[in-house]
This record gives C-alpha cells, structure tokens and sequence, in this order.
C-alpha cells in the first residue's frame, strides 16, 4: 500500500472530502490529490499537518536493500 492509499483510506474512513482535509490541513485540495495519486511526495511539514487532521502517526521504515552500506566498519 502506498503512502497515498493510506491517506485516502483514512480520509474517507473519516468521511472527508479531499477539500475538507485539505482545508483544515491548510493545504489546497490539488495537493491532496496529487499525494493520493502518489504524484506528489509531500514534504515533511505538510504530511505531518494531514496526518494529524486523519489522527494518525507517522512511522519512518528504513529498507535494508537500499541500506547496505550502513553495516560495513568505519
């Protein structure tokens, strides 16, 4: 699931329309759009605004593939 799949989900389970959210998110309702057809990435600042109205958490997952170098001795 995508990062927009879960922002859709999650404003609809909460019977918002894209305008409403992005409305009390301060955000135009284009960007919501936009990041629910995973056309956008939003920065930091503006997911943390709609994930807040949605009361939800924000998790950081780091993939281990793209990590490699993470495990080789300084």
């Amino acid at each position: 699931m995508t990062l927009g799949d879960v922002l859709k989900t999650q404003r609809e389970k909460q019977q918002l329309s894209r305008y409403a959210l992005g409305k009390i998110a301060e955000v135009s309702e284009s960007t919501i759009y936009r990041i629910e057809s995973n056309k956008y990435e939003p920065q930091y600042n503006v997911l943390k605004r709609i994930v807040g109205v949605l009361e939800g958490k924000i998790e950081v997952k780091f993939n281990d593939a793209k990590c490699s170098n993470s495990n080789e001795k300084r």
